[in-house]
């Protein structure tokens, strides 16, 4: 092993993601060399003396597997090829490995590529700082592991201090997309390492310098949260010291501001947090000392503060705010609940209600409110004996059902069903405000006629429709129905036109029908209308064999209802082996496929003659045609429709070999000539049946299996593929099995 020097020293800075990687940008990166597509090329296993393996191209190799290999690894050139790349998990089964050497030529590490690597102490990358922070995914690296790069001038190794900072909310859990950036803060100060802060920790190399705030942590997290540190954290590094770590716990609480607040009240349960923003300059605050809330401040800056609040116990509490561009103080009250009572919605706020409901009711009929206020919650208070002044909150919608119907921006939609005979009201609240609207009405709830208006139902033997449905429909559309049904049931029929007969359609492949709301009289059923047919809604009853044919007959055109010339209604199944087929159903029928055919980058090339590609028609109903699409070759293409710039496309992954499991083909299985072990079938058992394991395992998507070479592989007795399925492959190649 050579002799490494630690050199302290003052340069840019590389950015490494624990896990998974964040997305980074480099200050000077480095142009990839154009090496052959792996995609686009078959690669071979070259294993070198000391047991590590490669997947060789025609002018590049990739480590492919330390599988068994024990002690110190160097990584240098794979049968004369420079090797480019470290897979994923390459070393994951490397034994007792403390070191690793890895070359510059190396621009691409898989970011679980050091996963399970407990023994690993050093990283020595015969590259420089900037090089290794050029590498897209930035590998995990272990909390024990020290990374050592070359110092671009010297060529002796540096060992940087590692920086870990995480961003994370008061559960604990890590936040995404901060964008995140450390500045260098000296004369000609530069940004060392951005970033946009992921799911894991980012950890950070730098050099050590002892200098006071060398190093400055800035982020945008303020804008769209509430920020428990300082937004811009210096850090300095002392002699000797070889980690720095740093936790900026958010609130991503909505924030409330002062122009949400009322001067009357605001109510909020014990125990709850409220992140509080102000505007202004030099703001401070003051209130009533009873224990009853608390606050801290979070962050400040020139144009605002802010300040977390909480409740403490149930009370009154007073908040003064003064600030330089107020003239006078600020005073808002705050009522806080006891933790097992709701806010109770005692006065109007916020929310404004746009329609009102029908306020005559009988048992079983429906009317809707809408209202104006995103996060109100609705509350339903009744009063069930006239002779009492008392009002009770309805939790279970035991007089008064509530149900969210549409919501549209800050518009809600609330469907209201009357079950019992009640005096009703409706409030609405904003949980940590308190700030609640009660409507100008009051809805009365009485028992239903005992005999229904002729004019307004459709008689069923059994069952008696109240509310009947559309029954012109259109693909895609949806009408309701409310029946009084008692023990009856709906089911749907479609007549045959070949046959000339009714069937019954049990999966809802025509007419889909659900039950939206029900009671003990009424239920409301939401009719679909899925294909065109002419179709039937018949009721019957559970403890009889006697169905009824009279229902109601609905008529489905085959026009869409959402859908243009050119979309995919029903979509295929994208990744195909080649002479695979699946199917895909377009409404459109005046327009014909086309077929790109890509590349390596994004350029492409029509496929006219259908060398890659067949697409053919296969049916039709009126707009809706169906195509079958047969892949010829090796590919990735895409098969669009389109009329006047208007269309869609499906994106295909072609590959060689059987068909994928899990597709419209029959699935591939293993016959007796079949070998165990055999993972990449190609009639032989040997390590690289046990690199296509690890690869499977790693990822599934990038190293797919079929089925027949999924069933070869799970040979170790237990079900399903793992690393002891690899282990067995191996020790079968070694003449041990």
């Amino acid at each position: 092993m050579k002799t490494r020097k630690i050199i302290a020293a003052a340069m840019a800075a590389a950015l490494t993601v624990t896990a998974m990687p964040s997305y980074s940008l480099s200050r000077a990166p480095f142009a990839l060399p154009a090496y052959a597509a792996d995609a686009e090329e078959d690669g071979r296993i070259w294993t070198g003396d000391d047991g590590v393996s490669y997947m060789c191209y025609s002018d590049h190799a990739t480590v492919y597997s330390t599988y068994g290999v024990e002690g110190d690894i160097v990584i240098s050139t794979a049968d004369g090829l420079p090797v480019t790349a470290i897979d994923c998990t390459a070393f994951s089964f490397a034994d007792g490995m403390a070191n690793v050497t890895i070359p510059a030529t190396v621009k691409s590490i898989d970011p679980a590529a050091f996963i399970d690597c407990d023994e690993l102490e050093d990283i020595w990358f015969e590259g420089t700082i900037e090089e290794w922070n050029s590498i897209p995914g930035h590998p995990y690296i272990p909390e024990n592991a020290a990374l050592h790069c070359k110092d671009a001038e010297s060529g002796e190794y540096i060992t940087p201090v590692v920086m870990n900072v995480r961003f994370e909310n008061i559960a604990g859990d890590c936040v995404k997309g901060i964008n995140a950036t450390i500045r260098f803060n000296s004369p000609d100060a530069f940004i060392a390492a951005e970033w946009v802060s992921g799911e894991y920790t980012a950890s950070v190399a730098v050099p050590a310098d002892p200098g006071e705030g060398q190093y400055t942590i800035s982020h945008d997290a303020a804008e769209n949260y509430c920020v428990y540190t300082d937004s811009s954290v210096g850090i300095s590094f002392c002699e000797g010291q070889t980690r720095y770590s740093k936790t900026i716990v958010v609130d991503h609480n909505n924030v409330v501001t002062m122009d949400e607040l009322f001067e009357d009240g605001n109510c909020i349960t014990e125990g709850e947090n409220m992140v509080l923003c102000i505007a202004g300059e030099n703001i401070t605050l003051g209130g009533t000392d009873n224990g009853v809330m608390s606050y801290e401040l979070l962050r400040k800056d020139d144009s605002q503060a802010f300040y977390r609040l909480k409740a403490n116990k149930p009370g009154r509490f007073e908040l003064i705010v003064n600030s330089d561009d107020r003239e006078e103080a600020e005073n808002i009250i705050f009522e806080v609940l006891p933790r097992s009572e709701e806010p109770t919605a005692t006065r109007c706020g916020g929310a404004r209600l746009v329609e009102a409901p029908d306020t005559e009711l009988t048992v079983g009929q429906t009317t809707s409110m809408e209202v104006w206020g995103y996060g109100y919650v609705p509350i339903v208070y009744v009063k069930n004996d006239p002779q009492s002044d008392d009002w009770t909150k309805d939790s279970t919608g035991e007089y008064v059902a509530l149900e969210k119907w549409t919501v549209n921006g800050e518009y809600t939609t609330y469907r209201l069903i009357a079950k019992q005979p009640c005096a009703a009201t409706v409030s609405f609240y904003l949980s940590n405000l308190g700030a609640s609207i009660n409507p100008d009405f009051e809805i009365t709830v009485k028992e239903e006629e005992e005999e229904p208006n002729d004019e307004d139902i459709v008689d069923i033997p059994g069952a008696i429709v109240f509310e009947e449905p559309n029954t012109e429909l259109v693909i895609g559309e949806k009408t309701v129905m409310t029946v009084r049904s008692g023990r009856y049931k709906p089911y749907v029929k479609v007549y045959n036109k070949e046959t000339g007969e009714w069937e019954i359609d049990e999966n809802g492949d025509y007419a889909h029908i659900e039950a939206v709301s029900s009671d003990d009289l009424y239920t409301t059923y939401e009719l679909e209308a899925v294909q065109t047919c002419r179709a039937e809604v018949v009721f019957y009853i559970d403890m009889s064999d006697n169905y009824d044919d009279t229902g109601i007959v609905l008529d489905i055109t085959g026009e869409p209802l959402a859908y243009t010339v050119g979309d995919i209604v029903e979509a295929p199944q994208t990744e195909l082996a080649v002479g695979q087929s699946t199917t895909m159903t377009v409404y459109g029928s005046g327009i014909a496929p086309t077929v790109k055919v890509y590349g390596r980058a994004d350029d492409y090339t029509f496929d006219i003659s259908g060398d890659f590609i067949e697409v053919e028609e296969i049916s039709r109903n009126g707009e809706l045609v169906t195509y079958r699409v047969t892949p010829k070759k090796k590919c990735r293409a895409s098969v669009y429709f389109s009329q006047s710039g208007k269309g869609s496309a499906a994106d295909f992954t072609i590959y060689e070999g059987a068909p994928i499991a899990g597709s419209n083909e029959p699935a591939e299985t293993a016959a007796a000539e079949d070998k165990k072990g055999d993972a990449n079938t190609d009639g032989k058992v040997n390590v690289a049946d046990s690199v296509k394991v690890l690869q499977f395992i790693s990822n599934q998507e990038k190293y797919p299996m079929t089925e027949k070479q999924r069933i070869l592989s799970d040979i170790d007795g237990i079900e399903g593929i793992s690393g002891g399925d690899a282990i067995t492959i191996q020790k079968i190649d070694a003449g041990i099995i």
